[in-house]
């Protein structure tokens, strides 16, 4: 992933204008002026914010897979420094943007782009999946015995965590609360939860995606779940037990690391 820092007129522009295209070079200069669109990679942007937008109020950071991008994306220098920065040559389509999310000045600077940042931060952009990602919340939930609650959805054959795609409005964090709440019956609030990481792996249903998951664990032990709305079945699953072939790709991941 790459990032772009937009002022909010000029993202919400590009979202109305109906060509399906952000060209905006940096700070209001329009494309066709600055002859390209400047991106950073996620350790670079609080610097780069730092240096040219700072005491702005509404600075938006653009998250772009480069992945469904047409143009050219060139690293370069153009001032003789050894930090390469990506820059795009040519107009940024707006389904190539993942996620958008504001990004203020806080304490002493900006703030790191880490694995925290992107999963309270942003939300999804776009119904669905783009044509290789689909973005996901998801949580785990553990009983009494320290077992993880799996789930399968109908007309599904394999078991996962409880979670879903984000609405167009939610957090991921949002989304896993939402998700929890409506699969098993768990009553959650983001107190509750602890991030655990973003972890990638072949979607579980559809075999040519990769699926993109942000993880919370609960902290408290959960009871039996209720479960309602797509979910067919659960299962406890005991992760110090050899895991069943039945389990999706990211719980086959996830469970030797989280124990």
């Amino acid at each position: 992933m790459i990032f772009h820092l937009a002022l909010g007129a000029d993202w919400r522009a590009a979202l109305a204008g109906g060509t399906g295209q952000y060209r905006v070079s940096a700070r209001g200069r329009p494309l066709d002026e600055g002859g390209f669109i400047p991106c950073s990679t996620a350790e670079q942007v609080p610097r780069l914010a730092g240096r040219r937008y700072r005491g702005l109020d509404d600075v938006l950071l653009l998250r772009i897979d480069p992945t469904l991008v047409p143009s050219e994306v060139r690293y370069e220098s153009l001032d003789g420094a050894a930090e390469l920065f990506p820059h795009l040559y040519g107009p940024l389509p707006v389904d190539a943007v993942v996620g958008v999310a504001p990004y203020r000045e806080a304490g002493e600077g900006f703030p790191p782009i880490d694995d925290l940042f992107l999963a309270t931060a942003f939300g999804a952009v776009h119904e669905g999946p783009t044509p290789t990602l689909v973005e996901v919340a998801a949580t785990v939930l553990r009983d009494e015995e320290g077992r993880i609650l799996t789930v399968r959805k109908r007309s599904t054959a394999r078991f996962m965590f409880p979670g879903g795609k984000p609405d167009l409005d939610e957090t991921f964090q949002q989304a896993a609360i939402r998700e929890a709440r409506e699969e098993v019956g768990a009553d959650l609030a983001p107190a509750d939860l602890d991030f655990v990481g973003i972890f990638t792996a072949p979607a579980a249903n559809e075999p040519e995606l990769l699926c993109r998951e942000y993880l919370y664990e609960v902290r408290e032990p959960f009871p039996e779940p209720r479960i309602a709305a797509e979910i067919e079945a659960y299962r406890w699953l005991d992760p110090t037990r050899p895991l069943p072939a039945d389990i999706a790709p990211l719980v086959r991941l996830i469970v030797p690391q989280v124990g």
